[in-house]
């Protein structure tokens, strides 16, 4: 392995990022695509998840871990971390955008969005639930109403 990538595991998890952010950006506008209400539009993609998870048993659709190995020590993939975030981020951000919020609005919001997901998928997946998910999706409603 470590002939096809010889700047050893950091560049591993570099790669592994690159193609997750890629990965989950492509999903994002999947889901999106045909969904002109911001609410439904996110709630779609949550249960897309949920469904990929405990349906499909996939589990790339998040790069937490090695944001936190990473976070303190390599530079580089801190940097590509923070990258894939903001770019994930700016998918939310756009599509409240589109369905009327201001920018200031539409850039917190889509912030918080991005951080329970996180949040909702790692307490999902350490407690085998999709309860967690689910929760989100309910809550999504207030969460973006609340604002608008």
């Amino acid at each position: 392995m470590y002939y096809h990538f010889p700047q050893g595991k950091d560049e591993i998890a570099l790669e592994a990022i690159k193609w997750m952010k890629e990965r989950v950006q492509t999903q994002i506008q999947a889901v999106f695509t045909d969904i002109d209400d911001p609410i439904i539009a996110i709630q779609s993609y949550i249960r897309y998840l949920a469904s990929k998870i405990f349906t499909e048993n996939e589990y790339g659709f998040s790069i937490s871990l090695l944001a936190l190995e990473n976070s303190f020590s390599d530079n580089t993939l801190r940097v590509a971390c923070i990258e894939t975030y903001q770019l994930w981020q700016d998918e939310f951000e756009n599509k409240l955008l589109h369905g009327g919020f201001c920018f200031d609005e539409a850039q917190e919001i889509s912030g918080i969005i991005l951080f329970s997901i996180e949040g909702a998928v790692t307490l999902s997946l350490v407690k085998n639930s999709d309860k967690p998910l689910k929760i989100l999706i309910e809550r999504i409603p207030v969460l973006v109403k609340a604002k608008k």
